[in-house]
């Protein structure tokens, strides 16, 4: 009885009190004295003191010290009988305490003889502890290449990739060598360094011991320094340090792109390195001087400049910056007075005409002739033919007009009906956003998981995980689980409800191998395993976790235990390249989010399971999956599907976070559609209930009370929020579609509507199309004809059919362009023994050759400027322009430009500016970006890139710029045109997917977009969609009214 109860209360306490518990076994049970405090291993310098613990539970018992010396076997009596004995007498002490039972050895101005091995034994019972004493000869010795000004050597002006050397030695006796440590000292905070990053060598037992720690200089290092100690033995520390690092490092610097004769300029060096000398250099299209060595500069000339500094480091003049503009001439005072004139005649014109207008309308009858007067019979007669004229041009029957319209004699305005974009009208199952949680400002979320009513937070490089109420959305600092000595890096995490369990996928520092752990809710490690691979994603299947390997290409699902149940690998022979994100959605099935090799497409496959094999088996011809569901670009585009949750109970629903695209979808896998949750919130004025305006990282849901839990941010955006969404109420839903639609851009200043859609028949895949003097050209592929169609009417034109003057004229054209200054087409055509020499033809309108040149490039893109051709040449990386004699005028190389990867499309907006389409290396984005040329070619600037916050892009492949230097986008994987606006920064859909459930709208595209081309008037949009892809030809046509005007 008495057992029970005091085994009760014991269980409740710390883990120190389970001493106490076997203290009350070992006295009510034997009856014997235990050693209740142990003594611990302890370093000390020489000529220092230091002490060595022991307490026993029964105070009348004795206590006996011993000293093994280093290396020996036998020992020597320190304490017995309440006396220290000789020779220790002299500097060694007993402190005793009879009602506490301790017996603490005191050790006095320490030398090496006393270092080794002491036992401390209870008397009456033989229980006895051992505690090492290791004797340090003296403070520890710090040496690096870090100099006494703060330089690492050898240097290279700039310290941001220099390799920083230093280590550790200190003597020592003893039989186990001391524990040394390496810490980076900044001000008040210290950053310890993790053990595995140390290399550590000793001689046991009498010598030394060296750690040696190699870091590559990073910014943060600037202003710390590196200090080495042993472990904190009581609080006493011996330590040493290196010299402060200084870092001399680049900044961000802002470069002016145009200046104006007269001004003044100053060049600042992008560097926090001091004794800077600068140098102005000025290029008037043919020479290079230097005209100033001072940093300011006073404009006297039109030309370019560049400023260069030149900082010392090291004693090194080091190039850190260049600053280049423009100079234009600036305005003189007749100029703007002539400019002044003309807007005073503009005001006074304008002004004039609405007074005209005015007395017209109050008196119509005043600017006529008078008529002679007829019967009114006939006068009648001359209204109906009038009225009936006038209903016949406006389409409209005689009942749709009312009463109130009887009077015709004045003219009626007519009014031309404009659809804007509509997303996803009719669809009932969009979420509208609750509540946003900021989790951590500087942190990129890693996981959220739910588990009892706990929504978990990891981030990345955080030792703790955040717990909120998933209610009341509030901070629960109870439930947050602080893992600073068993978490480093989470990668992921995810919850079983059956079982009570977080999975969390850990990275440690300089590993290469995930660390899974399965903890309970109050942090206790249950079990852990390792898993090959340094990025893993994580799923639960009731109880089982999902582990997605992307490196590895496979998806392993392992047991509580950490047993491995099942694994498969996905080979890129069935279509899959690199898996986001794996989820099981039946005992045979996993959905799995992956990339398409060779191609920009991203996809969600189900992997259906059809036989149970051993591991180990996988090597086998029979293959253990088969692909049983896959997404297409028919279906709906994705673009980096992260994250995958999966509809209990249902096989056939998979919601996926569509990272770069910024949005959540909903597919249907039984009947192969897409339906979008939650929308993009950087689309321009978005009217939404709900949307997404940083990328979607990691999401989960609950089900009991349907709300979506969204994370959101990344490494660029610095940011991390958790934000829940619900579904919206069947009552909001109807009355909202009772009034206007949903426009996802009401501000844009163009409204657009279908007009007609040409379906080819006969030669399916389009390559090309173009317009020239109101016509449209197509082109095919492997077809010597190229078709003409009456842009207006979207007819046939027989006449003007363009078939080859020539035998082999045209083999198998790849792109068209036109110019309306020279009324020619530009053909890119593809010989027949498939060389890499394209060639470029230049033909008249009836067809005939004109010129003819090669290029050093396959798969090239055309586009026109007035009347020269620019060329884009994807596999080099480059832009070419020709003039129509077939001259090149400009070449801009972007091979070395770690910026851009492979180039879609190319276009001209003026004299010194290019708008290029690329992919961006080892990243799944894409962008839109303009080149400024200065001067020569290879001398250029990017100064508009889109970027994720502004749209999320997917295979840019067609580009079109109007008249206010925006830019049409035809998106082929994202099946839609977007419009950017560079000066304001912002993205706009004009026309969208109409792949998406239940869409009501026309101004849609049903297939993907291949290429695209505006009429001179920038009214008619023309639209080729289809490609190789899906073997077909469409091309369909927008009439474009800008409201601006």
């Amino acid at each position: 009885m008495i057992l029970s109860i005091g085994y009760t209360k014991v269980f409740e306490k710390s883990a120190n009190s389970v001493v106490c518990l076997a203290v009350l076994w070992t006295l009510l049970v034997k009856g014997n004295s235990v050693i209740i405090v142990r003594p611990d291993d302890t370093e000390v310098r020489v000529g220092d003191s230091t002490y060595l613990n022991c307490s026993i539970s029964d105070a009348s018992a004795k206590v006996t010290w011993y000293h093994y010396s280093v290396g020996k076997t036998s020992s020597r009596i320190v304490f017995l009988r309440d006396r220290v004995r000789e020779p220790y007498d002299k500097r060694f002490r007993a402190e005793m305490n009879s009602s506490t039972g301790s017996f603490n050895l005191v050790i006095s101005k320490a030398n090496l003889e006393d270092a080794g091995k002491y036992v401390c034994e209870d008397g009456g019972s033989a229980a006895s502890e051992v505690a090492q004493v290791i004797v340090l000869e003296g403070d520890p010795t710090c040496q690096s290449n870090i100099d006494a000004s703060g330089f690492v050597g050898p240097n290279d002006c700039g310290l941001k990739k220099d390799v920083i050397s230093m280590s550790c030695r200190v003597n020592f006796k003893g039989n186990v060598p001391p524990k040394l440590q390496w810490m980076r000292v900044n001000g008040s905070n210290s950053f310890v360094i993790n053990e595995s990053l140390l290399t550590c060598s000793s001689s046991d037992p009498i010598g030394s011991i060296a750690c040696n720690y190699t870091a590559v200089s990073d910014i943060d290092f600037d202003g710390s320094h590196f200090a080495c100690q042993t472990n904190a033995s009581r609080n006493v520390l011996y330590r040493c340090s290196t010299e402060v690092v200084k870092i001399y490092y680049e900044m961000e610097t802002k470069i002016p792109i145009a200046k104006t004769v007269g001004d003044e300029v100053k060049c600042y060096a992008n560097t926090n390195a001091p004794d800077c000398n600068y140098e102005w250099i000025q290029f008037d299209g043919v020479n290079k001087q230097t005209i100033s060595q001072s940093s300011g500069l006073t404009i006297e000339k039109i030309g370019q400049y560049e400023c260069e500094a030149r900082c010392k480091v090291k004693h090194k003049g080091c190039l850190f910056t260049a600053m280049l503009f423009n100079a234009s001439a600036k305005a003189s005072l007749n100029y703007w007075m002539i400019m002044a004139i003309i807007a005073i005649l503009v005001i006074v014109v304008g002004l004039l005409l609405c007074i005209f207008f005015l007395v017209k309308k109050m008196h119509p009858i005043s600017n006529r002739k008078a008529a002679p007067r007829s019967s009114p019979t006939k006068k009648r007669s001359l209204i109906g033919k009038r009225r009936q004229r006038k209903l016949s041009e406006l389409s409209i029957s005689d009942e749709t007009v009312g009463r109130k319209t009887r009077d015709l004699t004045a003219p009626s305005p007519v009014k031309i009906r404009t659809e804007f974009i509509v997303d996803n009208l009719s669809y009932k199952n969009e979420f509208e956003h609750i509540e946003t949680i900021e989790v951590n400002a500087n942190s990129v979320i890693s996981g959220i998981a739910l588990l009892n009513r706990k929504l978990y937070v990891a981030c990345e490089n955080c030792s703790n995980i955040k717990a909120y109420d998933s209610e009341s959305l509030k901070y629960d600092s109870k439930a947050s689980l602080d893992m600073k000595n068993f978490l480093t890096n989470p990668l992921d995490i995810a919850s079983s409800i059956l079982i009570k369990r977080l999975y969390v996928a850990d990275l440690p520092n300089k590993e290469s191998q995930c660390r899974l752990k399965s903890l309970d809710v109050t942090g206790k490690v249950m079990s852990h395993w390792f898993v090959d691979d340094k990025e893993c994603r994580l799923s639960v299947y009731e109880s089982n976790v999902i582990v997605c390997l992307p490196n590895r290409n496979q998806v392993i699902e392992y047991s509580p235990q950490g047993e491995e149940v099942f694994r498969f690998k996905l080979s890129p022979g069935i279509g899959f390249l690199k898996p986001w994100h794996a989820i099981k959605v039946s005992e045979s099935k996993y959905a799995v989010s992956h990339k398409v090799p060779l191609s920009s497409e991203h996809r969600l496959s189900i992997v259906e399971t059809f036989e149970k094999t051993e591991v180990g088996l996988h090597a086998s011809k029979t293959s253990p999956v088969r692909v049983a569901y896959t997404t297409t670009p028919q279906t709906c585009g994705m673009n980096v599907p992260i994250s995958l949750v999966g509809l209990p109970g249902s096989e056939d629903y998979i919601f996926v976070a569509d990272y770069l695209n910024n949005r959540i979808l909903l597919l249907h896998t039984d009947k192969n559609t897409c339906e979008v949750l939650i929308r993009d919130g950087r689309i321009k004025n978005l009217k939404s209930y709900g949307c997404i305006k940083h990328h979607p990282l990691r999401m989960c849901s609950d089900v009991f009370s349907g709300r979506m839990f969204v994370a959101q941010g990344d490494a660029n955006l610095k940011t991390g929020i958790v934000s829940i969404f619900k579904k919206k109420d069947d009552s909001r839903v109807s009355s909202f579609e009772k009034h206007d639609a949903v426009s996802e851009n009401p501000s844009y200043a163009k409204a657009i509507a279908h007009v007609n859609t040409i379906k080819t028949e006969t030669i399916p895949i389009i390559t090309g199309i173009t317009l020239l003097s109101n016509k449209l050209y197509i082109a095919y592929k492997k077809c010597s004809i190229i078709e003409v169609y009456n842009n207006v009417s979207s007819t046939f034109d027989f006449d003007r059919n363009l078939e080859t003057r020539d035998v082999g004229l045209l083999l198998d054209p790849f792109d068209i362009a036109s110019s309306e200054t020279s009324k020619c087409l530009y053909v890119l055509d593809m010989p027949s023994d498939q060389s890499f020499h394209w060639h470029i033809k230049m033909l008249d309108i009836n067809g005939n050759l004109l010129k003819n040149w090669y290029l050093d490039d396959y798969e090239c893109r055309l586009s026109v400027y007035r009347s020269n051709v620019i060329v884009c040449l994807p596999n080099k990386q480059q832009i070419v322009e020709y003039s129509d004699e077939g001259w090149k005028v400009c070449k801009v190389s972007l091979t070395k430009d770690e910026r851009f990867d492979k180039l879609w499309h190319a276009i001209k907006l003026h004299k010194s500016r290019y708008v290029v389409s690329h992919r961006v290396p080892q990243s799944d984005e894409h962008q839109v970006s303009i080149l400024e040329i200065y001067g020569t070619a290879d001398n250029y600037s990017v100064v508009f890139a889109t970027s994720p916050v502004i749209c999320g892009l997917n295979t840019p492949i067609s580009l079109v710029n109007d008249r206010k230097g925006r830019i049409l986008v035809a998106e082929n994987l994202n099946n839609r045109v977007l419009l950017i606006d560079p000066d304001s920064k912002t993205c706009e859909v004009i026309l969208r997917d109409g792949r998406l459930k239940n869409l009501k709208s026309r101004c849609i595209i049903q297939n993907l977009p291949v290429r695209m081309c505006l009429d001179e008037t920038e009214e008619i949009l023309v639209i080729a969609s289809g490609g190789s892809a899906l073997e077909t030809g469409v091309i369909s046509s927008f009439k474009i009214r800008d409201t601006t005007k």
